[in-house]
């Protein structure tokens, strides 16, 4: 399970959304913002990389509505909750660094400034797009 206690989350005035560099994205979403337009639009932006899309602890109904698109090659979209299976800041990073992936989403989750520089270390390794949606 991703252990969200170990992981300290950003001070306020970093909550808003941030880009590192061309790897990593943190974006702090509005509490009435569909999940789905997001997903939808980072799947459709990296289907042609012909990598896997990793969504991670994604809600439902997001993707019970990318499932209905047609436009979104479903072959290539996993997705892992971390209620089923146990997900470590040490497995993203290394799923990250493999560059198997073309993304990796992560739903929810609340990272340290270190946490994320990590992070962005990893994803640049693999040339892997690292988006954090909170």
């Amino acid at each position: 399970m991703l252990n969200y206690q170990s992981l300290k989350p950003l001070p306020n005035n970093l909550h808003k959304n941030i880009k590192l560099n061309h790897w990593i994205d943190i974006k702090q979403l509005p509490t009435n913002t569909d999940l789905y337009h997001q997903l939808a639009k980072i799947c459709q932006q990296h289907q042609q990389d012909r990598r896997w899309i990793m969504i991670i602890d994604p809600q439902k109904k997001d993707i019970e509505l990318l499932k209905l698109s047609t436009q979104i090659e479903q072959a290539k979209i996993l997705q892992l909750n971390s209620q089923q299976i146990t997900i470590s800041l040490e497995n993203i990073h290394t799923l990250l660094a493999k560059g198997t992936c073309a993304a990796v989403v992560l739903c929810n989750a609340k990272f340290s400034h270190q946490q994320l520089l990590k992070l962005n270390q990893f994803a640049q390794q693999g040339k892997t797009h690292c988006l954090v949606l909170n």
